[in-house]
């Protein structure tokens, strides 16, 4: 009940008390022993103030002033009411004193600073169409403890969609070292486990969890490999791109270069992918592809586009607890070697740009190098001192290999 309701109903028994207290006390009301034609000229002048006083009690102050003069018509004094009039006069004052608004009696009392906080403190509207939950039947809220105000609840945050939002829980980041050996093993035969590495880099989708589980029991580090910037026709997810993300050929059969600009078409399918690497136990990923900027693609692809892109995927990796290699993409090394956790170059002694991925070597991170066109006699002697991990490989990535020597 608001504060206006209550004063009405305190006012309305404050005039019912009134108009009874002569029946109750009789004679016994104090009224003077002046004269009776005396008392009835002076209860005549007391009649106007005595009703004037009970319209303010029973009419709110915002009664417009017609329906109020029309209610001051409406109360009559007659002689039987004479013996009243006079006690109204006295009690009136002292009611209105007591029942006013601003009386002492009506004033809100002071209250400590945490409970009014509480009190004044609105809860946030629940979204529309949505209800709060209910306490279960036959259950109580907890209470209180006594000189404890419960916390605020806090303003409703907008959701929004979790890019980077994994099932996965996170666990350590595995961090590669400068001296590791590896083998790179991605067509589509068995892998061959027999190779001395201390590092597996294979595929997503060729192979399966049992494989990884059986690396890991070797003491081996399992890297995924999958093509996030380019579009491949036999992968089993191909039907889920759409056309508008696929450009140009990028030189192997059945496979297209997408457009990395549409970050929210690519952002559900690539995450699902690093969601089937968390969840067939790879420790680390290989985002292949990932300089379409400096290729022919169709798309006008700038470095700005291939920075978000790329910085995108280092963040979504980390998320789901895996490291991430760069791969290639020399031109952007030093903007990125601070967050990707280490390098997979290829042909870098073939095109004269080794030297270019230093930086990863010199954070204590690896770069694991493969030439196809160069054997170890040429460039081991340029590699080994940079500390990276060479190895030669043929282009079909099959399981042979040949690396530097000891």
């Amino acid at each position: 009940m608001s504060r206006y309701r209550k004063q009405l109903v305190l006012r309305k028994k404050a005039v019912i008390f009134l108009l009874i207290a002569p029946l109750l006390f009789g004679s016994s009301i104090p009224f003077s022993s002046a004269h009776p034609t005396q008392t009835h000229t002076q209860n005549r002048a007391v009649a106007p103030l005595a009703i004037d006083s009970i319209a303010h009690l029973t009419t709110p102050s915002s009664l417009p002033a017609p329906k109020k003069k029309q209610a001051l018509q409406n109360i009559s004094i007659n002689a039987d009411t004479h013996k009243w009039v006079r006690f109204l006069a006295v009690a009136t004052p002292l009611l209105h004193f007591l029942l006013s608004p601003n009386s002492t009696r009506d004033r809100k009392l002071p209250t400590t600073t945490s409970v009014q906080t509480h009190r004044e403190t609105t809860r946030p509207l629940t979204p529309k169409g949505t209800t709060r939950p209910l306490t279960p039947k036959g259950t109580t809220r907890p209470l209180t403890p006594k000189g404890t105000t419960r916390p605020l609840t806090p303003p409703l945050r907008p959701t929004s969609p979790g890019p980077l939002s994994s099932p996965h829980k996170p666990t350590a980041i595995w961090q590669a070292a400068p001296g590791l050996t590896w083998q790179w093993q991605l067509d589509t035969g068995a892998i061959d486990t027999s190779i001395e590495a201390d590092v597996y880099n294979i595929d997503l989708f060729e192979v399966s969890a049992e494989t990884v589980t059986l690396l890991h029991n070797q003491g081996r580090k399992v890297i995924c490999y999958f093509s996030a910037g380019s579009w491949e026709e036999w992968r089993p997810d191909a039907d889920r791109f759409p056309t508008s993300l696929l450009g140009k050929s990028n030189g192997w059969p059945g496979e297209k270069w997408l457009d990395i600009r549409q970050l929210s078409e690519l952002r559900p399918l690539i995450s699902a992918r690093l969601d089937l690497c968390a969840e067939k136990g790879f420790d680390a990923v290989e985002p292949d592809n990932i300089d379409g900027y400096s290729n022919d693609t169709s798309f006008p692809l700038q470095p700005v586009h291939q920075l978000r892109f790329n910085r995108w995927l280092a963040s979504a990796a980390h998320e789901r607890g895996l490291a991430i290699a760069l791969k290639n993409d020399a031109p952007q090394v030093t903007q990125l070697v601070d967050i990707f956790d280490f390098a997979i170059v290829e042909e870098c002694y073939i095109y004269n740009e080794c030297n270019v991925f230093r930086p990863f070597t010199a954070q204590g991170k690896a770069v694991f190098h493969a030439e196809y066109n160069a054997v170890p006699e040429d460039f081991c002697p340029i590699t080994i001192p940079l500390e990276f991990s060479s190895i030669q490989k043929h282009p079909s990535l099959g399981a042979w290999r040949k690396r530097c020597a000891a």
